[in-house]
């Protein structure tokens, strides 16, 4: 929470939500379920950072063609806060995640300062999660370039790489940044629905502190 709060003084955020997808050949089964909206065969993959680019959460089991809503439901972080188990602190997501008072959005059309205050303090340490994904993309090109492995070894080399990934952050392994190219956002495929609780928080949040 310090770490991110350090970025753009955004209270009690626990970690950047986000999706992203990896390039798998087609399957030889279900072959059309793992075509995603980008028109080739993948894994839906969504993942958790901390403010120093280091995964906290994974999920690499669903295919391409797979609803990120679904996925979000399905998660078991979602389900640890859903039902009170983390109590404290809040996630990041972008726009095409429903708002809720564990996980805030940008606000769509903001009308004021204050408002517009909020997005951008909400924007950098959201964006945190797309860096990870590409620092990890450069450090495992196989991951940018796409697996030529069946689904299920797929996401065995995707889980792994990303422990190694963390592995190699722990141990002050670098890259070369010259090579490196943050992660584009995809967008998410279809708009989730914002509760009222989490519209009551995050407009408590923007007059409590952003308005100041």
């Amino acid at each position: 929470m310090y770490d991110f709060y350090d970025i753009k003084e955004f209270p009690l955020v626990l970690g950047a939500v986000d999706g992203t997808l990896i390039r798998i050949k087609a399957p030889s089964v279900d072959e059309h379920l793992y075509v995603c909206r980008k028109g080739y065969h993948a894994l839906n993959i969504q993942g958790v950072s901390n403010s120093n680019n280091r995964f906290t959460n994974v999920v690499a089991r669903w295919s391409g063609s797979t609803h990120d809503s679904h996925i979000w439901n399905n998660f078991n972080l979602s389900m640890a806060f859903e039902s009170g188990r983390i109590t404290n602190g809040w996630l990041l997501g972008d726009s095409g995640y429903g708002l809720k008072p564990w996980l805030l959005t940008p606000i769509s059309s903001p009308s004021n300062e204050t408002e517009r205050q909020y997005n951008r303090a909400h924007k950098s340490p959201r964006c945190v999660v797309q860096r990870t994904f590409g620092l990890w993309k450069m450090r495992f090109r196989c991951l940018h370039i796409g697996l030529t492995l069946s689904p299920r070894r797929s996401i065995n080399v995707i889980l792994a790489t990303a422990g190694l990934h963390n592995k190699c952050l722990d141990r002050g392994i670098s890259l070369n940044m010259n090579d490196f190219e943050e992660e584009a956002e995809i967008g998410p495929s279809g708009r989730q629905i914002d509760s009222s609780e989490g519209r009551r928080l995050r407009n408590n949040l923007v007059q409590q502190i952003f308005s100041r």
